[in-house]
């Protein structure tokens, strides 16, 4: 067991000058770091390779997202895992190391993750009744579950050669879902670690003052994907039965905002379905905001 020669770091950023040197020193500098970089900046690449020796910077061009960027590092990786995380989660308490350890010896796992310890332990992990895959008992500090949430994700990279890479067709929201599903097809097991804890920064990653138009880009992904996860898993008809509430809470929403004159938040909503409607008549995941 090597855990420096065994797991190659993966951060996706996004304009994340002001956290990227917190991101990178998570890591022991034995790590091997590659970092997906969603523009063009030099500048950027520059400043990461001059001061860290063990840091590769990859600029993808242009913002075409985290299941783009994550799979632009992951063909580089010739170690038994990757691990990736965002650039706004700290990891606690030897983190790594706990997931590490487990991993080598449940060669099924494909996917364990890291507890977001700002978040309730049943927001990080769910099951799908669906897939009709047995699930294995509950081991000490293990949630053996069909999916889980991913700031901070451990992969098996030889189990992920047969899973396929993230579905690049998501910009934002479920494509971590979307893989652990796709594992769980193929019979490989995707864990929780209850012990293993980290701490999120809750959407810090991206450095811009139009945090309104953050926050209506995410709405409008998280329309869009919902309703693309699950036509693609369970078939157009069982998504829009899965997934029409959400419209129909949104709209209610909007008129609630608009009632009250509070026609900021209002417009917010009006993204989300935006964005679901784009979903369910088969547009791309296209919209991005000026950030």
């Amino acid at each position: 067991m090597n855990i420096f020669k065994d797991i190659t770091v993966i951060i996706v950023t996004y304009k994340s000058h002001h956290i990227i040197d917190s991101a990178i020193n998570n890591f022991d500098k034995r790590f091997k770091v590659l970092i997906s970089e969603n523009t063009n900046d030099n500048s950027f690449k520059g400043y990461i390779e001059k001061k860290y020796s063990n840091c590769k910077v990859s600029l993808v061009g242009d913002n075409l997202g985290v299941s783009y960027a994550v799979n632009h590092s992951l063909v580089k990786v010739k170690s038994k895992y990757a691990f990736f995380i965002t650039p706004d989660v700290i990891l606690l308490n030897e983190c790594l190391k706990k997931l590490y350890s487990t991993l080598e010896f449940n060669p099924k796992i494909a996917i364990i993750s890291a507890r977001d310890n700002n978040s309730k332990i049943k927001k990080l992990y769910g099951f799908v009744p669906e897939l009709k895959k047995k699930i294995i008992k509950d081991q000490k500090n293990l949630k053996f579950v069909d999916w889980v949430l991913g700031g901070a994700l451990l992969i098996n990279m030889k189990n992920l050669y047969q899973i396929g890479l993230f579905d690049k067709n998501y910009f934002l929201d479920f494509e971590e879902i979307d893989l652990c599903i796709r594992a769980r097809k193929l019979d490989f097991h995707i864990v929780l670690h209850t012990n293993a804890l980290s701490k999120n920064l809750k959407h810090g990653s991206v450095n811009t003052e139009n945090i309104q138009y953050l926050k209506r880009q995410r709405l409008w992904h998280y329309g869009w994907s919902i309703f693309y996860f699950n036509k693609k898993h369970f078939g157009y008809l069982a998504s829009i039965k899965k997934t029409f509430h959400i419209f129909l809470i949104s709209l209610l929403k909007v008129i609630y905002h608009s009632i009250l004159f509070d026609f900021n938040n209002a417009y917010n909503h009006i993204f989300l379905i935006k964005g679901y409607f784009n979903s369910l008549l088969g547009n791309k995941s296209f919209y991005r905001s000026n950030l």
